[in-house]
């Protein structure tokens, strides 16, 4: 008789805790990036230079797990449709933290540009969003480890499912408050200097990058929650 360890051997669970570690450690990435974002608008730079090396500290680590968990993969018996969507999420998550790291920070701090004050209310805004969609897809993540578990019940498959269409929920308000804050700067373009509206439609960008990224891993966890 089988017991639960033995199962959980049989279908090889460690490549899915190792992306759910991988995943855990790139949303602190982007919520550092995000919530903290204030030290870019005040600005205080020494803070932001910390900062910087602290996700790419974390970087290396999410580096560390990635290769770990492929090759677990490699000798792993999971499905093949469930191997293409971990190998599909961490092709993403890898790119996601790069992005943080040397797109969104960097840029911050190598281009030092002040936050123009009409846009300030409404950047917040969105950008609060943003940082409470991340919250969103880390509690569908917090759950990624049992939809391989000998023990998984409807319940908490139920559970998984509400959690990702609370997410996708999210979309719209998230869509509406990056065209607020594009009309706003359309309509003061002209009081800005030209590199500024640049460097504004750029970090607007990687914010919707960022919340992409989370509504795609809502759909990958949604894949797996089907064949797992």
């Amino acid at each position: 008789m089988f017991t639960q360890t033995s199962i959980l051997k049989i279908f090889n669970f460690y490549p899915i805790r190792l992306l759910k570690y991988q995943i855990e450690k790139r949303n602190y990435c982007v919520k550092l990036l995000l919530s903290r974002f204030q030290i870019f608008i005040e600005p205080n730079w020494k803070q932001a230079l910390m900062m910087h090396q602290t996700i790419i500290q974390f970087k290396k680590q999410v580096e560390v797990l990635k290769y770990d968990c492929y090759n677990h993969l490699l000798k792993s018996l999971l499905l093949a449709v469930i191997c293409n969507n971990v190998l599909d999420l961490l092709a993403k998550e890898d790119k996601i933290t790069n992005t943080a790291k040397k797109n969104m920070a960097r840029m911050m701090i190598k281009n030092r540009m002040k936050f123009p004050s009409p846009v300030l209310t409404k950047f917040k805004n969105f950008l609060n969003h943003s940082v409470e969609d991340s919250r969103y897809e880390q509690k569908s993540i917090n759950k990624l480890d049992i939809l391989f578990s000998p023990l998984f019940k409807e319940k908490q498959k139920n559970d998984v499912d509400k959690q990702i269409k609370l997410l996708n929920n999210r979309k719209y308000p998230s869509d509406q408050l990056q065209i607020k804050l594009k009309q706003l700067i359309f309509q003061i373009a002209n009081t800005l200097e030209p590199i500024k509206v640049i460097f504004l439609s750029l970090i607007i960008k990687l914010i919707v990058f960022f919340c992409d990224y989370s509504q795609q891993t809502s759909n990958h966890l949604q894949n797996l929650l089907t064949v797992g």
